[in-house]
């Protein structure tokens, strides 16, 4: 019963369907700029996440904050608990890639898409609930 209710809640929401798709976009990508960078242009691994991170943010913040949680509002306090979960997520994105890749030499690719996969299950109630939640 608990189940039913909770997939009702889901599917009318137009946010998930959303911030869904500006995640499969984000994470395409994310996971193409850091081939071109990494495995063409021979960028290392963490300074091509660096990169990518700061582009694919940007594309996010706008995304989500005028289509998935539509919010119009010029608010400092939206901006701020932004950048602090942008700051967050790239030090972890950061993080992530060097133990997973440089210690333990797992594939970059993997590594970056559990790293988004996890980080986006997060991001959506931040968003909802703290950072376009704004009063």
């Amino acid at each position: 019963m608990l189940i039913s209710k909770a997939k009702k809640i889901i599917m009318a929401n137009n946010q998930v369907i959303k911030f869904l798709i500006i995640g499969v976009s984000s994470v395409i990508a994310d996971l193409l700029l850091l081939t071109l960078l990494v495995s063409i242009l021979r960028f290392n691994t963490v300074l091509s996440v660096a990169i990518t991170q700061i582009l694919v943010l940007i594309y996010n913040f706008y995304l989500n904050k005028y289509w998935a949680f539509q919010s119009d509002k010029h608010n400092i306090k939206e901006v701020v608990r932004y950048i602090l979960l942008v700051c967050i997520n790239y030090s972890m994105g950061l993080i992530i890639m060097y133990i997973f890749n440089t210690i333990f030499s797992f594939n970059y690719q993997l590594v970056r898409i559990i790293n988004v996969a996890l980080m986006s299950i997060i991001n959506f109630f931040a968003y909802k609930y703290w950072v376009y939640s704004v009063k």
